[in-house]
C-alpha cells in the first residue's frame, strides 16, 4: 500500500499582509503633503500617487503583487523546505533531491504565488473600481483590505468549529 502525501503550500500564502504594506507605502505621499510646503509637490503626490487616479491605482495593485512574492518567499523559504522534505526521507517523485527539489519547489511556489497575487490584486481593488464607477465619498468604501480580513476571520472561526465537531465526535465514540 503506498502511501501519499502533499505539500502545504496555499493558494494565497502572504494573507492580507501585502496589502497592507501596499496600503501603507501608498498612504506614506497623503502624510508628507502635511509638512510639504511646495504647491507643486503637493499636487504631484496627490495626482500620481493616490489609488483614486490611474498611476495611483495601478502603482497599488504593482506593489500588492510585489509584496505577494517577497513576503510568500520570505515566510516559505524553498531551500528550507527541501532540506525537511530529504530529512524526513521525503521526494518528489521524479525530482533530485537536493537543488533541484529547490528548485521545483521554487517554480511551482512561483505561479502559485502569481494566481494568489493576481487574486488578493482583484479584491483590494474592486473597492476602489466600485469607488471610482460610482462617484461615492472615498470615506464611504470598504476597503480590499477589511474584506480579506473579514473572510479570514470567518475562514478561521469556521475551520476551528469543524475541528471542535471533529474533536467531540472522536470523544464521544470512545
Amino acid at each position: 500500500h503506498r502511501q501519499q502525501s502533499f505539500l502545504p503550500l496555499r493558494l494565497n500564502s502572504a494573507g492580507v499582509m501585502p496589502v497592507i504594506i501596499a496600503s501603507v507605502i501608498m498612504g506614506i505621499p497623503s502624510i508628507l503633503t502635511y509638512f510639504v510646503k511646495s504647491e507643486k509637490v503637493i499636487l504631484v503626490l496627490k495626482n500620481y500617487l493616490s489609488t483614486s487616479t490611474p498611476v495611483g491605482f495601478i502603482l497599488y495593485i504593482l506593489l500588492i503583487m510585489l509584496f505577494t512574492y517577497v513576503y510568500t518567499f520570505f515566510t516559505i523559504n524553498p531551500e528550507e523546505l527541501s532540506k525537511n522534505l530529504n530529512n524526513n526521507g521525503g521526494y518528489i517523485p521524479g525530482i533530485r533531491p537536493g537543488s533541484e527539489t529547490k528548485e521545483y519547489i521554487s517554480k511551482i511556489l512561483s505561479r502559485i504565488t502569481f494566481m494568489g497575487a493576481i487574486f488578493i490584486s482583484i479584491i483590494a481593488a474592486l473597492p476602489i473600481l466600485f469607488t471610482a464607477m460610482t462617484g461615492l465619498s472615498d470615506s464611504i468604501k470598504l476597503g480590499g483590505t477589511s474584506i480579506l480580513i473579514a473572510v479570514g476571520v470567518i475562514l478561521e472561526t469556521y475551520k476551528q468549529l469543524e475541528s471542535s465537531v471533529a474533536s467531540r465526535n472522536y470523544n464521544s465514540r470512545r
